[in-house]
């Protein structure tokens, strides 16, 4: 017994010695004085990874936090997750899949010593209301975009079924806004989304009606081919 509990307590030490850690694309802070950093996980899980936020100066770990998208396993998310500070370095903001097709976005307040999770409110339904539906239909990607002081810009991406239209890919901008005493993100304002594959559904069209054509154009010449071998073939003053 004591030999497995010695074998249990070494792997566990060779795991946590050989666990990946980096920084996220835009995980350090303006000031230098703090970072992002995913690290692999080694207890396991759904997700093989967690966050953590370092204070620089002391190489300290001010939190760690599993509870995000945790899609991904660690590779994959160290590429895909992205981090956006504000330029006094008290608010950043992070996005993690949570599936396929889906990324959530976080917040969070940070000090020299204490770093606070922010509620993000559903600006996604709020979107959604804009353009008299109710849910999502695959897609759903917020992408924080620039810091405005403590407001935050996200371009907000997400698709919708329709009915006589098929599947529709709509954008937006939500703002929200972190204050040092609250515990949410207050939604301050959401454009109404805008349709963003009209362009995309003509330029279609017009190469499929080009390739019809181009189809069309081939199919006859080679029928004005035949019809004069097969006139040569039989025409009997031919020699």
């Amino acid at each position: 017994m004591m030999r497995l509990l010695l074998l249990i307590l070494c792997l566990t030490v060779g795991m946590t010695a050989h666990a990946k850690e980096a920084i996220i694309e835009g995980g350090r802070s303006k000031s230098g004085h703090f970072e992002v950093r995913i690290v692999q996980d080694a207890i396991g899980g759904t997700a093989d990874y967690l966050f953590a936020i370092y204070d620089t100066r002391s190489n300290k770990r001010i939190i760690q936090v599993r509870d995000v998208g945790g899609y991904n396993r660690y590779d994959e998310a160290r590429q895909k997750c992205k981090v956006l500070w504000n330029d006094s370095s008290s608010f950043v903001a992070l996005t993690d899949s949570d599936s396929g097709h889906t990324e959530r976005l976080y917040s969070f307040h940070v000090t020299d010593s204490t770093v606070r999770r922010l509620e993000v409110p559903d600006f996604v339904q709020n979107a959604l209301g804009r353009i008299d539906a109710t849910e999502t239909d695959l897609h759903r990607h917020p992408y924080p975009t620039r810091w405005d002081g403590n407001q935050l810009h996200v371009s907000l991406i997400f698709s919708v079924s329709h009915a006589t239209r098929g599947r529709i890919r709509y954008e937006c901008e939500a703002v929200l806004e972190c204050a040092d005493l609250d515990s949410i993100a207050r939604l301050r304002r959401v454009t109404k989304p805008q349709d963003v594959q009209p362009e995309w559904r003509r330029t279609k069209r017009m190469l499929t009606t080009a390739r019809m054509a181009s189809v069309a154009t081939s199919m006859l010449r080679a029928s004005r081919h035949l019809i004069r071998v097969v006139l040569q073939k039989w025409n009997p003053w031919h020699s």
